[in-house]
């Protein structure tokens, strides 16, 4: 994750929350990027949205995740869409 934050720009940890219109926070990024642990599964999804990753890079990401947490033998997390912030979503239909 922090090669890809790298990537991505090595955005801030507080830019990084903005871009996922704050569905983690600044301080969840940080603990994640610089511990050790298997990050929440829809923390992996906030991530991948802030550093600009589209629905082929989040497959990629969710797989990853997936083989990392069978092997510590986790729940199954139950299955999410790549969805962009708020703010860049269609309006509903009528």
């Amino acid at each position: 994750m922090r090669r890809y934050r790298r990537w991505a720009g090595n955005p801030s940890f507080r830019l990084l929350a903005e871009r996922c219109a704050h569905m983690c926070s600044a301080a969840t990024f940080h603990g994640v990027l610089n511990g050790t642990e298997l990050p929440k599964f829809t923390v992996l999804n906030a991530f991948v949205i802030a550093c600009g990753g589209d629905e082929e890079e989040f497959q990629r990401w969710a797989t990853a995740w997936r083989c990392l947490d069978q092997e510590g033998a986790g729940p199954a997390p139950s299955p999410v869409i790549l969805l962009p912030p708020p703010d860049e979503q269609e309006p509903p239909g009528d």
